[in-house]
């Protein structure tokens, strides 16, 4: 299994984390195949509904299958029931599907989040369809490094404006210090008005302000 997963395209660093009024993601935008950059604009952000965020690392293959088979299910529970699946009834939906795949897994490293009655909340969903619901949540790797900028800074309380720093500057400082992260990094908010991508001048200006270790 190692020796595969080595050998696959896979994002690296994801992280998100709930804000006192929503959930914010943040990721870079590098896939790599062992030492070779396989692409400098993977996407690793996802809208599954328009209350809901997937953030992703992992063979790119097996996250396009799986975004693109949320989206269908979120969307004919949608038609059914007349209203939209609650964001922890879609987490528990994706670890199912992890799960029955376990003996030929998707390959994958799932941060999903959103907003519905109940409020914000965020869930990791592992390799083998582990479901936990978290503040604060990171994967790839260069999630080790990204954990400790986002323990160290965070409160429940934080706004969306705050916690958009926080969750940029924990993926800086994972592509400064993990050689699989790097280039473009995006991020995404989810609110009571729905999921948005920030636009790009907008991170461009938060991240000015990261100071760059000189290390």
């Amino acid at each position: 299994m190692g020796d595969v997963e080595e050998s696959l395209r896979r994002g690296t660093t994801t992280v998100g984390l709930v804000c006192g009024d929503g959930v914010v993601f943040a990721a870079d935008s590098r896939a790599t195949a062992g030492s070779l950059i396989a692409s400098k604009r993977a996407q690793k952000i996802f809208e599954i509904e328009p209350h809901v965020g997937l953030s992703t690392a992992g063979a790119v293959g097996d996250i396009q299958a799986l975004v693109l088979l949320l989206r269908a299910e979120a969307r004919l529970f949608r038609m059914r029931t007349k209203g939209p699946i609650s964001v922890k009834g879609l987490a528990t939906l994706t670890a199912n599907i992890v799960h029955g795949q376990r003996y030929f897994p998707y390959l994958v490293q799932l941060l999903l989040g959103g907003v519905d009655r109940s409020g914000p909340s965020l869930f990791a969903v592992d390799l083998w369809g582990g479901l936990s619901e978290e503040k604060v949540a990171s994967s790839g790797s260069g999630s080790p490094v990204a954990l400790g900028v986002l323990e160290q800074g965070y409160d429940p309380g934080l706004s969306l404006e705050k916690g958009l720093e926080l969750a940029l500057a924990s993926v800086r400082v994972a592509v400064e210090r993990d050689a699989a992260t790097g280039n473009v990094i995006e991020a995404a908010v989810v609110d009571g008005s729905g999921f948005r991508m920030v636009d790009k001048s907008r991170v461009e200006g938060i991240l000015r302000k990261v100071p760059v270790s000189p290390y």
